[in-house]
C-alpha cells in the first residue's frame, strides 16, 4: 500500500509505481466503457446464450462518465488527497477487478486485471480513515484562500476544527468504527507538530489553554507561534462568531472577558483619535451624491430657494456645534458610550454561519455590517479594519495556472505584453460583466464588446 500510495509510514516519500497505476487505470476505464456500451446496446438476440455473457453486478454498472485513478504529483496541491479520495470512490470496481473468481458461483472473472498493488481489506480501512483525518487541512486551506469574502475571522475557527479532527484521529474509534493503529500513530505525530505551531494543547504554557495572546510570539526564522491577536479581534467583529463559542472558536470561558476588554480598549482608542481631529473625520458625500447635486444645480439655478439655503446654513452651524461638543466630551462619557455600544452588539441578533448549508454557502458578514453600521458606528469602523482577506499565495498560483492555459504549445510565441493583457482580461472580465449589468451604461457596454472581441481575436 505504501508504494501504491507513494507514502511511507515513517513520513518518507516513496516513488509510486506509475506504470502499474496507469495500467490499472486504463484497464478499469476500458472495462467501464465496455460495460457502458453493452448496457446501451438494444440488440435482443434470442440465439445468444445468456450463460456465455458475463453480467456485471448492478451496483458496479456505470451511471455517468468513466472515472480513472489519479496519480500523486509532488508539484500539485492536494494531489495526494485527490488520489486517495478517487481510490475510495472506485473501491468497488477495483475490488471486483482484483478477484480471479466470482463470489457468487466461483466461476472465472473475465474482468480480472492482474496487478501487484491491489489493496487488502485492512489497507482500504487505513486509506478511508486517513482521508477522514487529513481532509480537514484541505477544507481549511480552501476556505482561507478565498478572494471574494472575509477570511480573517475564519482563522481561529479553522484552527479549532483541524485541532479537533487530529485529536479524533488519535482515538481508537472514529464514528464508532475501529481506527487503524497506523492512522492513530500518524495523527499523534501531526497533532504534536500542530499544537507546537499554534501553541495549543500540551504545548500551551498557559494552564487555561487560552488562544488569546496579547503580543505576537515569534520563534526560529521569525516564525509566528500561536494565533495572531488580529484574527481573534476579527472573530469578535464577525456576527457569526461573536458569541465566542468554545466548540466552534476554541475560546475558553476564562478568556472571553479578556478579549472583550481588549476590543473595548480598541473602541476607546478609536473614539479618542476620532474626536481629537473631528473635522478630518466628518462624513462626506460620496462622489455619486456630489455629482447628482451638481447636476441638479446646473440644470436650474433658480430651483435652489432661499429657504433651502437657510436650511443648509443652519445644518452647517449645527454640525460645527456638534463637533465642538464632541471634542469637549469627558473620557468617562466616551468609555460609557463604548461600553453601551459593545453591550448592545453582544445582545444583538447574530448571523448564522450558513446561508445554504447543503450547498456550503456561507452568509456574508459584510452585508450584515452594511445594514447595522449605523447602530454600531465605532464597531463598524473597526470591522472595516479587521474583517479582511488573509494574504495567501493562492492568487499567484491561480495566475500561473491561467498562464499555463494561455501559453500552450500552439501559442508559444505570444509577446509578454499580450500575455499580460490576456491575463488581465481573464481575471477581471467577471467583475466587468457585473458592473455593466448593474449600471446598464451604453458606453460601458460598447467597451465591453470591444474587450470581448479583442479576447476572441487573441
Amino acid at each position: 500500500m505504501q508504494k501504491f500510495l507513494g507514502l511511507g509510514l515513517g513520513g518518507d516519500y516513496i516513488e509510486p509505481d506509475y506504470i502499474a497505476l496507469n495500467e490499472l487505470a486504463i484497464a478499469i476505464s476500458e472495462e467501464a466503457q465496455q460495460n457502458n456500451d453493452e448496457e446501451a446496446s438494444t440488440v435482443d438476440d434470442e440465439n445468444i446464450d445468456s450463460d456465455l455473457r458475463e453480467v456485471v453486478p448492478t451496483n458496479l454498472k456505470m451511471t455517468g462518465s468513466a472515472k480513472t485513478v489519479f496519480v500523486d504529483t509532488k508539484t500539485r496541491w492536494w494531489s495526494t488527497d485527490n488520489m486517495c479520495v478517487r481510490l475510495a470512490e472506485v473501491k468497488a470496481p477495483i475490488q471486483y477487478c482484483s478477484k480471479k473468481e466470482l463470489d457468487t458461483d466461483g466461476s472465472a472473472n473475465v474482468h480480472y486485471v492482474e496487478c501487484d498493488y491491489y489493496l487488502t481489506d485492512d489497507e482500504w480501512k487505513i486509506l478511508i480513515a486517513t482521508i477522514y483525518v487529513l481532509n480537514c487541512f484541505k477544507r481549511g486551506m480552501k476556505l482561507l484562500e478565498g478572494e471574494k469574502y472575509v477570511t480573517s475571522s475564519w482563522v481561529p475557527v479553522q484552527i479549532k476544527f483541524i485541532h479537533d479532527r487530529l485529536k479524533q484521529g488519535t482515538q481508537t474509534h472514529i464514528k464508532e468504527k475501529p481506527n487503524p493503529v497506523e492512522v492513530q500513530r500518524m495523527s499523534k505525530y501531526l497533532l504534536k507538530d500542530f499544537e507546537k505551531r499554534w501553541n495549543l494543547g500540551a504545548e500551551n504554557n498557559n494552564p487555561n489553554n487560552n488562544i488569546w495572546n496579547e503580543t505576537v510570539q515569534r520563534g526560529a526564522y521569525n516564525r509566528q507561534y500561536g494565533i495572531h491577536p488580529c484574527f481573534v479581534i476579527a472573530m469578535c467583529l464577525d456576527p457569526r462568531f461573536k458569541h465566542l463559542n468554545t466548540n466552534v472558536c476554541g475560546v475558553q470561558s476564562g478568556e472571553r472577558e479578556t478579549i472583550w476588554e481588549k476590543l473595548l480598549k480598541l473602541m476607546i482608542a478609536y473614539r479618542n483619535k476620532l474626536e481629537s481631529s473631528p473635522i478630518d473625520t466628518l462624513p462626506t458625500n460620496s462622489s455619486d451624491e456630489q455629482e447628482e447635486e451638481s447636476q441638479s444645480m446646473n440644470e436650474d439655478d433658480d430651483s435652489v430657494s432661499t429657504a433651502d439655503s437657510f436650511t443648509k446654513m443652519v445644518d452647517e452651524e449645527e454640525t460645527d456645534k456638534n463637533v465642538v461638543e464632541s471634542s469637549n466630551k469627558s473620557p468617562n462619557m466616551v468609555v460609557q458610550q463604548c461600553r453601551f455600544e459593545l453591550q448592545m452588539y453582544k445582545e444583538a441578533t447574530g448571523l448564522s454561519i450558513y446561508f445554504n448549508k447543503r450547498n456550503k454557502i456561507y452568509n456574508d458578514v459584510l452585508d450584515w455590517w452594511k445594514q447595522n453600521e449605523k447602530s454600531f458606528p465605532t464597531l463598524g469602523a473597526l470591522a472595516k479594519q479587521y474583517l479582511a482577506m488573509e494574504a495567501t499565495s493562492a492568487p499567484s498560483e491561480r495566475i500561473f495556472s491561467k498562464a499555463d492555459r494561455i501559453i500552450t504549445r500552439d501559442r508559444n510565441r505570444l509577446a509578454p505584453d499580450t500575455v499580460g493583457k490576456l491575463l488581465y482580461i481573464s481575471t477581471n472580465l467577471g467583475f466587468y460583466e457585473e458592473y455593466i449589468h448593474e449600471h446598464h451604461y451604453d458606453e460601458v457596454h460598447d467597451k465591453y464588446h470591444d474587450v470581448v472581441k479583442l479576447a476572441n481575436e487573441e
